[in-house]
């Protein structure tokens, strides 16, 4: 019995993870001479006031993976660099990219 639960265990666990399709929000952090940005905070948030945040690599790049569809503002800020912000909107199963200029 114990087998048989631990299956359904990994089955519904499977399912849901297949469920969210790979979304994933992806770019580049550049300035205005296309360089990239490392280290730039990179933000994430849902209307409905949820946050996800990450740090932009050696090469300005940032990941969000497993992103729940819908809509969001996508902030960057790093040090020497004004703000910036844009709003994306991310489908289920979809890859987006959504690069960045500061």
């Amino acid at each position: 019995m114990k087998k048989y639960l631990a299956l359904i265990t990994i089955l519904v666990v499977s399912a849901a993870a297949f469920a969210q399709g790979g979304t994933e929000l992806r770019g580049r952090v550049t300035d205005e001479h296309n360089a990239s940005i490392a280290g730039a905070e990179v933000r994430l948030r849902s209307r409905a006031g949820g946050e996800l945040s990450t740090m932009s690599d050696d090469n300005g790049a940032y990941i969000f993976t497993n992103v729940t569809p819908g809509e969001y503002v996508l902030e960057i800020r790093a040090n020497g660099f004004a703000s910036s912000a844009g709003r994306v909107t991310v489908k289920r199963g979809q890859s987006v990219k959504s690069d960045m200029r500061l």
